[in-house]
């Protein structure tokens, strides 16, 4: 599914944006059970494994979901990213992110607190209702052999920053300590992100 330019952008820039990666239905019944999840679920109770952020302590229960486990053993996903790579990856930390309205990280960083050992991929989904593109993420084309911003960096704006938008059917898979920062929720409702998070495969 993923071509050779798409392994250059990525070997390059440290991104790339996988359109339609997810099947109508696929996107659809992720929404649904995610839906159901964080209306039964209070979003308080954090879990750190070795000092690593794990999101909330029932994530663990994701793959038991339908949908979820269909996901995360999605060829097309598992296939791309191991040629991106150039060799299998496996599945190694996954967490859902609830973003209340007016709320977003919208300053720079990498992923180095929540990064489990060896993960060298990370994928980003928005769970929503509808194939609208919506603004989700800031990142900066390169910016993973940088070290961590600087104080005075973490809300600068680069003329070379990309601003990309995406479907619920469109994946980003990113290097982990690609610098990136998401869009505040200007909506007036929670908004889901789902983050996977890769190593190469023993």
């Amino acid at each position: 599914m993923f071509t050779l330019k798409d392994k250059e952008q990525y070997q390059r820039d440290g991104y790339i944006v996988a359109e339609n990666v997810l099947a109508e239905t696929l996107a659809s019944d992720l929404q649904n059970e995610a839906s159901q999840i964080t209306s039964q679920t209070e979003f308080d109770e954090q879990l750190f494994v070795n000092d690593i952020y794990c999101g909330n302590d029932w994530m663990h229960s994701l793959p038991s979901h339908p949908a979820f486990e269909r996901l995360f053993k999605l060829p097309a996903l598992l296939d791309g990213i191991a040629h991106l790579m150039g060799a299998p990856c496996e599945l190694v930390l996954w967490y859902l992110h609830q973003n209340p309205p007016q709320v977003g990280a919208a300053m720079w960083h990498q992923d180095l607190e929540t990064l489990p050992s060896g993960a060298k991929v990370c994928v980003t989904l928005s769970i929503h209702d509808t194939e609208d593109k919506k603004d989700h993420l800031r990142v900066l084309p390169g910016s993973f052999s940088r070290a961590e911003p600087t104080e005075e960096q973490l809300y600068e704006n680069f003329a070379d920053e990309v601003a990309l938008r995406i479907s619920n059917r469109t994946a980003i898979i990113h290097d982990p300590v690609l610098w990136h920062a998401t869009k505040v929720n200007n909506s007036s409702d929670n908004e889901l992100s789902l983050f996977l998070f890769y190593k190469m495969a023993d």
